[in-house]
């Protein structure tokens, strides 16, 4: 843990429980305890602060963009490990291809990442989740205090993650470029 992290962590969670207490059902102070967890990468913390952000106010668009920002990232690592499972199983590893890239994870036989997540329990739940609050928040538009670009981007990058056709990636990639 980083020094400051260490120094000043620890008393910004004692003013988020000291707010708590004074506005129990106000959702801010976990939102931005949240936001602090996933600048420090801590991802988990983050998407848990944020759950509880929004126990406390359901329709909380900014703790409901942080939700899907955390989902589609832990949606990718979770790809990330199905992908690292079936190179395992075929006795392949990532980077073990040409030049240390992941080609691997595309050699004939092995299952494509369409497939992987087809497969999983966890993951395609991820994307629904991920989407019902992205179209949550633009049900509220420029009311639910979210920035078009973050809108825009949070867009981009569920399209990205779930395109099977080239128009998919085609609005992932006009979607992200409005960002």
């Amino acid at each position: 843990m980083a020094k400051a992290e260490q120094d000043y962590l620890p008393k910004l969670e004692a003013a988020v429980r000291d707010a708590e207490q004074a506005e129990p059902d106000r959702a801010e102070p976990r939102y931005h305890l949240g936001r602090l967890y996933r600048a420090l990468l801590r991802f988990e913390e983050a998407l848990a602060t944020q759950e509880a952000a929004l126990a406390r106010d359901t329709g909380f668009a900014p703790s409901r963009y942080e939700r899907v920002i955390l989902l589609l990232r832990r949606y990718h690592d979770r790809v990330d490990e199905l992908r690292g499972r079936a190179l395992a199983e075929a006795g392949l590893r990532f980077g073990s291809g040409p030049a240390g890239d992941d080609s691997a994870a595309r050699r004939p036989g092995l299952p494509g990442d369409e497939a992987l997540v087809a497969a999983d329990e966890e993951a395609p739940k991820l994307l629904v989740d991920a989407a019902a609050d992205l179209a949550a928040i633009e049900g509220k538009g420029a009311a639910s205090g979210v920035a078009n670009a973050q809108l825009a981007c949070a867009r981009g990058w569920l399209l990205a993650l779930r395109s099977g056709s080239s128009v998919d990636r085609e609005r992932a990639r006009l979607s992200l470029e409005e960002a």
